[in-house]
């Protein structure tokens, strides 16, 4: 930690950039376990690294395809040119991002247009597992009776904020919103709050 933020142990980063191509199951292993130490720092982690954790499974044989070197090298690029992660602040507003595709869920929490840390997950495929809990047969159940089709929009965190900002004008110029804020203000009306 410093002033600026959080930020990777620069002795962390020195290894990961000497770190050689691993050669066998343990050294995968080894990579993305100090690769996912610091996973925060990196964003859609789980997406990138999905070719080394699938090297990982019992049931893969090993074998490091040019998928795999890509995911290495761009996890070693990431790792050791971090971004330093802002401390989160008291009394200040968090923004959440999600972001979601066929084989993950990525989410980026913000303070003041300020990354506070990144999260993301390998989606599992629902229907070749075979100790789903009562709640998740119930779901499985009811959704083979629908045609459903995932359509993924690709958006950025700054158009995200942009649209954020509109809504804000927009609720500012509504005559009706600033009568509802005017009477909140005051404390006429006692049914809701203003932020």
């Amino acid at each position: 930690m410093s002033r600026k933020g959080v930020v990777v142990d620069p002795q962390k980063i020195e290894a990961v950039k000497n770190w050689v191509r691993p050669s066998s199951v343990t050294e995968v292993w080894s990579f993305v376990g100090l690769a996912s130490y610091y996973r925060r720092f990196v964003k859609n982690f789980a997406s990138i690294a999905t070719q080394l954790t699938r090297l990982t499974k019992k049931e893969v044989p090993f074998e490091w395809i040019d998928k795999c070197e890509k995911s290495f090298q761009k996890l070693k690029i990431l790792l050791t040119t971090t971004p330093i992660l802002a401390l989160p602040m008291e009394g200040k507003y968090f923004i959440i991002y999600c972001d979601a595709s066929h084989s993950g869920l990525g989410v980026v929490l913000m303070q003041d247009k300020k990354v506070i840390a990144y999260a993301s997950r390998q989606l599992k495929h629902v229907f070749t597992q075979n100790d789903l809990n009562l709640r998740q047969q119930r779901w499985m159940e009811l959704l083979k009776d629908y045609d459903v089709t995932i359509q993924y929009h690709l958006t950025s965190i700054e158009v995200r904020a942009t649209f954020i900002e509109e809504i804000k004008v927009k609720q500012f110029k509504d005559e009706n919103m600033n009568e509802r804020r005017k009477k909140i203000v005051s404390g006429k009306a006692h049914d809701a709050n203003l932020d």
